[in-house]
């Protein structure tokens, strides 16, 4: 099957609006670590974002307790 050469371009490089941001970000000052592109990734992003956050409240009184008293000092193992 013959692919446009158009088509291949579109394939690896994405649309225009996405070559954009990558563009935008890489001429930035201050780029992300992470970059996001289009809602549905963002969407994804949001929502493990939500779910880590709860499973995080739901143990931070084990997090908590789990940390060193201010008068005992930490073990290092070798």
């Amino acid at each position: 099957m013959l692919v446009e050469r158009s088509q291949r371009i579109r394939f690896i490089f994405g649309s225009a609006r996405e070559v954009r941001a990558i563009q935008q970000v890489v001429n930035s000052k201050n780029p992300p670590l992470h970059l996001l592109l289009v809602a549905f990734a963002l969407a994804r992003f949001r929502g493990k974002l939500e779910q880590l956050q709860k499973e995080m409240a739901e143990w931070e009184i084990v997090t908590l307790g789990a940390d060193f008293a201010d008068d005992e000092p930490a073990k290092v193992q070798r």
